[in-house]
């Protein structure tokens, strides 16, 4: 997996991730840790979510907390 090295950069006690909850046709819900895993995991990681989003369907994620993609989010 990818992700920014500053995130991981030693000099750092914290990571904060600001941002609002909204609905999101991807991950059901923007923020949490899909700023992390996803915003923050390089190209790939948007591309692979955007790749399942697009198998799962805009209508069975749009707004839910609870979807695939945001399933395999909570297991990581």
């Amino acid at each position: 997996a990818q992700i920014n090295n500053l995130c991981l950069d030693s000099k750092f006690d914290l990571v904060l991730s600001i941002g609002q909850v909204v609905p999101h046709e991807v991950t059901g819900m923007a923020n949490y840790n899909k700023n992390l895993l996803v915003g923050a995991g390089g190209v790939d990681a948007i591309n692979l979510s955007h790749y399942i989003g697009a198998i799962v369907g805009m209508e069975t994620s749009m707004g839910r907390a609870s979807n695939p993609l945001r399933d395999i989010l909570e297991y990581a």
